[in-house]
């Protein structure tokens, strides 16, 4: 007999299902082969009496041989036909599914070589057919071991040699793999029955039946040594996921290679492809020190784990575009290189990798390699669940378009050759790709649900989504009963991987799940937090729990709530820490009458924390009472976006009572960190699940969004948990090691390094990133200390970059050296449009240099020149270029000292100017003379749209001035006069003005002299003027006359929306009054500030009023 490998495929194409199918419908629909708990009965077969089992038995043989029939003759997938003709058998589906332990105990005793016996129900025995036994395993065999047709199969049994093997062993083995025992008994029949060495494709085809994969060395142990009677119980290998050394024994058993991400690196910027675990073997790349491997070596591994090196290990979960290749066009190569370069960055360790192409032996496996492949299938799961691995999923695949572009450019990749047996180069068309969405992937399903059983859910991260908006959408591991309902739904390259897929995520879910103690879940939306009301019974050791930054409605926070009450009266749960996103005032009651109601007999908890709102004052009330009867409860925040309830000494109001009849509480910082909630692990002398930080702000930036595309190390918004709002450790260290990340970088647009005590030597190696990144945006280096030499280093780069338009180097240091540097830069630089050099020590000289740059510059949009030292004759150059400049929009010299000439110069400058729009004057000792000036250049400049004119010395004459050029520009449509020494001439020319003017829209007459005359002349002018929305007024020396004026003109004034502010006026309550009836009858203005007593009335039909108008009477 010849076992050709046609026979062997199609024995595993529909052998296991045949067997499957027929034999577990059997049992499923007799109850004498199941025991009280729900098992197979060992050695209890149906009886053929059965009317049932003989109609089905029947049906299902007509289906076998309608399919073997249907295969043979027209060569139709016989996983297809058999599918087909199995739909037509009138059973219900859910029985083809059913247990196969009862096909178990035939194959068990059948390799044996013990006799099949049948329970008659009367406690007698006797022997099935030896034809009919036969003929089960025949059904599974066929094609394996006989060419003869199925009379033949009928007629004579399979000549049966003395097993080779003890009888316990293989009792011990199979009863230990029971859902693995269809792969057992194929490994044992062909190995050992026929001495026949597994082919190739049937040894990938035990992937679908989970085969244990240690029981190939362990059979080769017995084919050695068949003599030996007696040998040790033989026992599966198990692997703790929360133990690094397991994790560590489990690659080095199974011989899993770890990669380098600085290998992937170098691959991806030599426009590489990734190669097989073969070839990877020899792979070096360069580094400093020399020549290093591209896998990581065991001894490495088992030195991480023991706790004397440091690592981050990462587990790629990604999808196979490809047959013969999982990313030939290398777009998740790119992804994963530029992920992992950022975490290289962040952490003080190595990056290594687990991906599976490079990290396991592929088609063609020698004897040896195949051995490693099957060890590794048999745990594949612990690199996707272990407490020390993070995964990163790559859920995307290559664009048509770039897939197009890749076949356009002749891009080829190294692939093993079957027909020629060797690995050789080939083009895209010669692969057969496959564009199967991940989440409809079977084994990417099964990845993502490992990854979610994790006790951190930052450690599942997707990193190819894009958008300086997304965040880490946490996920919650599903329970077997839906995700068996999931996986129904999901795409397998072997259907027959359904069930081993499913079973396996059962165990990995009940092994991590019901042994979890501590939880932190973050970012869950709505759906998430449905699948964690369905998980969380399981939950049922868990001592701490933190769910941050969670969404839900309010039936299923109730539901939630009603797990967290049965963990704290069953005294569990030591630590509880919600916070939702966004103000959730009625689930923060929800949430304090829940807890409440267990507390007087809980025991267990001692920290209590909820951020989402403000407590009602009935809930804090039933929670304060019911810490009255709680003794343990030490540790206690209410916090939300208007309150913080900290019980402390003394405690808030609302809690004070109950609080300190209990105990005198130790105070606390609202943004200390806390204990196990916060951790999240639990260590146990163990080593942390993360590596040393090296750069703090960095590593918490990616535990919410490893898809970073905007670096911004700076958030004014505090949030106790991510962590403080700056890094105070960046400095040149941290800003080197994000250097070394953003060079070959393809995702991330922007960063944002505020106040991070950068040198020269961070700014240095910065630049030195930009001379190679080719998308970085937008560069915020605000508030450092990289000086004139960081500057000039920038300066260089810029020459060479072609992607960067808006560089902000304020507060940095910078002189006139700086300067001169950076303006040699833009006069090559065709990118940049946005440069901010302010709060500098650039004087007169780096003026005149940056003049001369923008003179042939046109690209640069806006330039902020404030807070610096540039007097008259810098202005006075740059109004110059402004002359010829075609390009510049906004120009800033706030906080300078250009003083009159300097404005003179640049009114003559914006008479011929025709791009600027806004331009700021802000303190820049402007007196009356620029203010004439600049008054005339607005008769002529048909362009500028905003000037800010504050804190100068213009005087009623420099506002007539500018009052008079109003009359004829249309264009201008904010102007602010804010503490310019305006009195009431002033303010009556402006008046004036607004009568005639239609353009502008915002005036700020702010901190000036005007008082009721002034008020009165605005009034009237606004009773005329249709455009103007708003006008501040504020701090000046209105009184009651000029607010009735201005209640007048609002009675009539349909346009104004806001009156900034009179406070610090000298209205009192008879201008209050007049203010209130005008509110009742004008239906649009608002403001920012408290309502005075006055207006309160007057609100109640003011219906449209957002921001109500302040009163407040000050003294004469």
């Amino acid at each position: 007999m010849v076992v050709t490998q046609a026979h062997c495929e199609h024995a595993i194409c529909y052998g296991h299902w045949y067997a499957d199918n027929r034999m577990s419908t059997l049992y499923t629909i007799c109850p004498a082969a199941i025991d009280t708990k729900g098992q197979a009965k060992h050695g209890s077969v149906p009886t053929e009496t059965d009317p049932r089992a003989a109609d089905l038995m029947l049906a299902f043989d007509r289906a076998h041989a309608a399919a073997v029939a249907r295969h043979k003759n027209t060569g139709e997938d016989a996983h297809h036909v058999w599918d087909q003709e199995i739909s037509m058998l009138p059973v219900p589906r859910h029985m083809l599914n059913a247990s196969v332990d009862l096909l178990f105990d035939v194959v068990l005793d059948i390799l044996s070589g013990r006799p099949i016996w049948a329970s008659q129900g009367d406690k007698t025995k006797r022997p099935l057919s030896i034809i009919k036994d036969e003929r089960v395993l025949c059904n599974i065999m066929e094609g394996l071991v006989m060419e003869s047709s199925a009379e033949d199969c009928q007629q004579q049994p399979f000549t049966r040699s003395k097993p080779s093997m003890p009888d316990e062993r293989i009792v011990s083995v199979l009863q230990e793999e029971r859902h693995d025992f269809l792969g057992l008994a194929i490994i044992f029949f062909v190995r050992f029955r026929f001495e026949m060495e597994a082919t190739e494709r049937i040894v990938d085809s035990f992937r679908s039946f989970g085969v244990v994969a240690e029981l190939d060395s362990v059979a080769a142990q017995w084919q050695d040594n068949a003599t030996v009677q007696e040998s040790p119980k033989v026992k599966r290998a198990e692997y703790s996921s929360d133990d690094p050394m397991d994790l560590a024994n489990f690659l080095i058993t199974a011989n899993i290679r770890l990669v380098r991400a600085e290998f992937l690196w170098n691959l991806c910027k030599a426009k590489g492809s990734i190669p097989r675990r073969q070839e990877a073997e020899d792979d070096y790349f360069e580094t400093a020190e020399g020549k290093q491997s591209a896998l990581v070596r065991h001894e490495e591994v088992k030195s991480w784990a023991s706790g004397h090196r440091e690592a981050l290990i990462c587990s790629i979960s990604h999808c196979w575009e490809a047959r013969e290749h999982s990313d030939p066009c290398g777009h998740q190569l790119q992804i994963i290189c530029d992920c992992t370069r950022l975490y290289a960055a962040a952490y003080d360790a190595p990056v290594w990798l687990f991906f599976d192409q490079i990290s396991l032996f592929q088609f063609k496996r020698s004897e040896e390699q195949d051995r490693s492949f099957r060890l590794a299938m048999g745990h594949m799961h612990l690199l996707y669940c272990h407490e020390h691995t993070l995964t990163l999923r790559v859920q995307s695949i290559s664009s048509d378009e770039v897939w197009e572009q890749g076949v356009k450019e002749g891009r080829v990749v190294k692939i093993y050759d079957e027909k020629t047996g060797e690995v050789r180069s080939v083009p895209l068309t010669e692969l057969t790709r496959n564009q199967n969405p991940y989440l409809e992937r079977g084994w990417c399903q099964a990845e993502f649900e490992w990854s979610s059983t994790r006790a951190q859910s930052t450690r599942n991260q997707r990193i190819d989504v894009s958008g300086e908006s997304q965040i880490l959408q946490g996920k919650v591991p599903m329970t077997p009963e839906v995700f068996r309902k999931q996986v129904q739904k999901l795409k397998f390259t072997h259907r027959s991987d359904l069930d081993p897929v499913y079973h396996l995520q059962e165990k990995v879910f009940m092994e991590k799940v019901t042994n979890c103690k501590h939880l932190k879940l973050e970012f869950l939306d709505v759906q998430a937090t449905q699948t964690l009301v369905e998980s969380l019974p399981y939950y049922a050791c868990l001592e701490t729990c933190a769910l941050l930054n969670f969404e839900c409605s309010n039936d299923i926070l109730e539901a939630l709530l009603a797990s967290f009450q049965h963990l704290l009266r069953n005294n569990t749960l030591r630590e509880l820490k919600l916070t939702f996103r966004g103000d959730q005032e009625q689930q923060v009651d929800m949430i304090l009458t829940a807890v409440a109601d267990t507390l007087p007999e809980n025991f267990s908890l001692t920290s209590f924390h909820i951020d989402a709102g403000t407590p009602g004052e009935e809930a804090a009330k039933t929670f304060a009472e019911a810490m009255r009867k709680n003794t343990t409860l030490m540790d206690v925040e209410l916090m939300g976006p208007w309150c913080m309830y900290q019980l402390g000494d003394p405690p808030q109001p609302v809690l004070e009572d109950a609080v300190w009849a209990v105990r005198k509480f130790e105070m606390r910082n609202a943004g200390q960190q806390d204990h196990s909630v916060q951790s999240g692990e639990e260590t146990a002398g163990r080593r942390p699940i993360w590596p040393p930080v090296k750069v703090v702000s960095l590593a918490k930036l990616l535990q919410q969004n490893s898809a970073v595309t905007n670096i911004d190390l700076w958030d004014g918004d505090k949030d106790d948990y991510i962590g403080p709002a700056r890094d105070p450790e960046l400095g040149d260290a941290g800003a080197q090691a994000l250097a070394e990340a953003l060079k070959e970088n393809k995702t991330v647009k922007r960063f944002d390094f505020f106040d991070h005590r950068i040198g020269y030597a961070g700014a240095q190696a910065l630049a030195g990133a930009l001379m190679e990144n080719k998308t970085l945006r937008e560069i915020q280096l605000a508030c450092n200390q990289i000086g004139d030499a960081g500057a000039q280093a920038f300066a260089e780069a810029l020459k060479e970059n072609k992607s960067v338009t808006e560089v902000s180097l304020r507060s940095n240091q910078i002189g006139d050296a700086g300067a001169w540097a950076l303006a040699q830069a833009i006069k090559e630089n065709k990118t940049v449009t946005e440069i901010d050099l302010s709060s500098s020590q650039i004087g007169d000289a780096g003026a005149r240099a940056l003049a001369e740059a923008l003179k042939e510059n046109k690209a640069v949009r806006m330039i902020k020149l404030s807070s610096s030292r540039i007097g008259e004759v810098g202005a006075q150059a740059l109004a110059q270029a402004l002359k010829e400049n075609k390009t510049v929009t906004e120009i800033d010299l706030a906080f300078t000292q250009i003083g009159d000439a300097g404005a003179r110069a640049l009114a003559e400058a914006l008479k011929e100017n025709k791009t600027v729009k806004r331009i700021n004057l802000f303190r820049s000792q402007i007196g009356y003379a620029g203010a004439q000036a600049l008054a005339g250049a607005l008769m002529e400049n048909k362009t500028l749209r905003e000037i800010q004119l504050g804190c100068n010395q213009i005087g009623d004459a420099g506002a007539q001035a500018l009052a008079e050029a109003l009359k004829e520009n249309k264009t201008v449509t904010k102007i602010d006069f804010y503490q310019n020494q305006i009195g009431d001439a002033g303010a009556q020319a402006l008046a004036e003005a607004l009568k005639e003017n239609k353009s502008v829209t915002e005036v700020s007459l702010r901190s000036n002299q005007i008082g009721d005359a002034g008020a009165w002349a605005l009034a009237e002018a606004l009773k005329e003027n249709k455009t103007v929305t708003a006008i501040d007024l504020s701090s000046s020396q209105i009184g009651d006359a000029g607010a009735r004026a201005l209640a007048e003109a609002l009675k009539e004034n349909k346009a104004v929306s806001m009156i900034n502010k009179l406070s610090s006026s000298r209205i009192g309550e008879v201008g209050a009054q007049a203010l209130a009836q005008a509110l009742k009858e004008n239906k649009t203005v608002t403001d920012d500030g408290p309502v005075a007593h006055a207006l309160a009335e007057a609100l109640e039909e003011n219906k449209q009023v957002t921001i109500v108008l302040p009163v407040m009477q000050t003294s004469s």
